[in-house]
């Protein structure tokens, strides 16, 4: 509003210099217009840069906090696991395995399944975690293409050892049924 009041301004009194005969100089009011059309420009582009600053300041600080959230949750999970290997190694040091009663096999059976969820719950948060400190990094390089370039790099490097992860669980699993049925044989003759 100021400009344009500003030019009402000048083209009156440029009017009126006319009006009484003078010479105007339109170079005069081109330069000014000029200086002035930069100046906003730089303004703008100042405010502009302050405001995406502030948003990628904003968002490093979320992707921090979601990051400390997530070390808390895995250290939380991580304890939990620690604590359930303890109850799980008390109870099969303390009967023999051709000696356990059903009630104390169904205990460690639960105390097995728990550490199991509890450990593919924490490969998962090691997983996101990886994840976000990762993105995180590269949200303060400012370089998109990069960022899904890593992004899925590393997805790709945590399903993989996951994935090796299961599988081996799964041998081991199919190792331990097969090791109980026999068990349960040789009890039964």
């Amino acid at each position: 509003m100021h400009k344009i009041a500003n030019k009402q301004s000048v083209l009156r009194q440029d009017w009126s210099k006319l009006t009484q005969g003078k010479k105007v100089d339109p170079q005069a009011h081109i330069g000014q217009v000029m200086d002035e059309s930069a100046k906003a420009y730089e303004d703008e582009i100042k405010t502009n840069a302050m405001k995406r600053i502030k948003e990628l300041t904003d968002e490093l600080n979320g992707e921090k906090h979601r990051s400390n959230v997530l070390l808390k949750e895995k250290t939380d999970k991580e304890l939990e696991i620690q604590m359930l290997h303890a109850q799980l190694d008390s109870v099969q040091h303390k009967h023999e395995p051709t000696n356990v009663h059903p009630q104390q096999r169904q205990q460690m059976q639960t105390i097995e399944l728990q550490v199991k969820r509890l450990t593919e719950e924490n490969i998962h948060l090691n997983h996101q975690l990886t994840q976000q400190l990762s993105t995180s990094k590269l949200i303060q390089t400012g370089d998109s293409s990069n960022l899904q370039v890593q992004v899925l790099s590393d997805q790709i490097k945590k399903l993989s050892v996951d994935n090796g992860h299961l599988e081996k669980k799964v041998k081991s699993n199919e190792l331990l049924a097969k090791e109980a049925q026999q068990e349960k044989e040789n009890l039964n003759r």
